[in-house]
């Protein structure tokens, strides 16, 4: 009894409290040519391990860029396996002509895992921390002022409010880095200078904005815009109100998102204005940096919005369900929403972290609902399956 009570406590310690988030099984069969014993079961749990964990991160980050950083992933993931996963049996060795073989089964915790990947930089495919840049305006109504690090060199009459600005700027970069991310210093290091002509537009559409971010290799925007105003209830008294929009780049997606009003004390304008914004700009700072850091936790920055249709073969509302459950049910896609039914067509809309390359290569020949897939034509931001 008290043997018995010693494996369970070291099984239990050996499993985080997140392994049961999302857990995989997996048996394989390990062969050594090592004549002695002991070093061939030491090197076929070894790769045994090893296989199985480059299985699962190949489905997760995809072929090519495991490839390129397989010995990133062997040292500063398999090495520490015991973070993710489990041995739970073996079978005895066997010989056979002249090697040995074992079989293994294995427990895998996929979340502990992309955890590793996260921390390493290997779930996304850029390279180093997300990059974000603060395009936020910042108007001035009761002077009639407006500041915009992109339009324009601040003067006598803005240098108030882009003191203001830089404030901001200052909060939200040190809650970025603190998140993992890398944040803009435009008005620091004067990246105005660096804005073609066609982007010097106070009043830039997200289109825009996000193009401009692009350009300056930003995977992130904050848009949006902090205003300042006279109360008009109660003298000598104004309002702040702060929205800001962090969009990624490279999809257009809305990854975080605060918009707050604040009334400051009785007093002086520029005095007041800037003590409650003092007070209150690293909470709404620390709000958004959080919810980038969740977005990117998530997967969704790497998401790829894809169109993804299926043709051949009229499908009832119940294969199409069933399809659909099925293939949400990948991890390698986030989701998926109709956009189109026809005759002998239904088009999808598809969250996935794959190239629409790779999203082929694992979909042709595969049977879900009892359908199976073939390939029928590959578009940069689209795939055409045909059902057979």
């Amino acid at each position: 009894m008290k043997f018995l009570w010693i494996v369970a406590v070291l099984v239990f310690c050996f499993i985080s409290p997140s392994f049961a988030d999302e857990i995989v099984q997996a048996h394989i069969v390990g062969t050594s040519s090592i004549a002695d014993r002991g070093r061939a079961i030491k090197e076929m749990t070894g790769q045994a391990i090893e296989d199985v964990t480059l299985k699962y991160v190949t489905e997760l980050i995809g072929e090519s860029k495991t490839l390129k950083n397989s010995n990133l992933i062997k040292t500063k993931i398999v090495q520490q396996s015991s973070r993710y996963g489990l041995l739970i049996k073996n079978s005895p060795v066997k010989a056979s002509s002249g090697k040995l073989s074992m079989e293994f089964d294995l427990k895998i915790s996929v979340t502990n895992l992309k955890n590793m990947l996260l921390k390493e930089g290997l779930l996304y495919s850029e390279d180093g921390p997300p990059e974000v840049l603060p395009m936020v305006s910042i108007s001035d109504k009761v002077s009639a002022q407006s500041y915009s690090w992109w339009v324009q060199e601040s003067n006598q009459e803005t240098a108030y409010i882009k003191g203001l600005m830089q404030m901001v700027h200052k909060q939200l970069n040190y809650d970025l880095f603190q998140r993992g991310f890398f944040g803009f210093k435009p008005i620091r290091f004067g990246l105005n200078q660096s804005v073609p002509e066609i982007f010097r537009n106070g009043k830039l559409r997200k289109e825009d904005s996000l193009n401009l971010g692009f350009l300056l290799g930003a995977s992130v925007v904050i848009l949006g815009n902090i205003e300042l105003n006279q109360e008009k209830k109660i003298a000598d008294t104004y309002k702040v109100d702060v929205e800001l929009v962090a969009v990624h780049t490279g999809s257009g997606r809305i990854v975080g998102e605060v918009i707050r009003s604040y009334q400051t004390g009785m007093g002086s304008y520029k005095s007041v204005v800037k003590t409650k914004l003092t007070q209150e700009v690293d909470k709404f700072s620390r709000d958004l940096t959080e919810q980038l850091k969740e977005a990117w936790k998530k997967g969704i920055f790497d998401a790829s919005l894809l169109k993804v249709a299926f043709v051949g073969k009229r499908l009832s509302y119940a294969q199409l369900e069933n399809l659909k459950k099925e293939i949400i049910g990948l991890r390698y896609v986030k989701s998926m929403k109709e956009r189109f039914f026809g005759p002998d067509q239904v088009v999808f809309e598809m969250d996935s972290n794959l190239s629409v390359d790779d999203l082929a290569k694992r979909l042709t020949g595969k049977n879900l609902a009892g359908l199976e897939l073939g390939i029928g034509e590959i578009q940069n931001f689209g795939l055409t399956f045909t059902i057979k």
